[in-house]
């Protein structure tokens, strides 16, 4: 992930994404599930909808 993605979070940066991640369920009911790969349980990403905003 990191490959495709950048540099890893940083412990705020972590933080931070999980605060937006709760508040969006908070306020919309739903929100980004993470995808893990079954035989390994190895975390592949994020998926979900968003909300558009036009």
């Amino acid at each position: 992930m990191v490959r495709h993605a950048g540099k890893p979070m940083t412990g705020e940066e972590a933080w931070m994404r999980l605060l937006r991640y709760i508040g969006y369920w908070s306020m919309f009911g739903h929100g980004l599930f993470a995808v893990l790969d079954r035989p390994s349980g190895r975390y592949l990403g994020d998926t979900g909808t968003r909300r558009s905003t036009a």
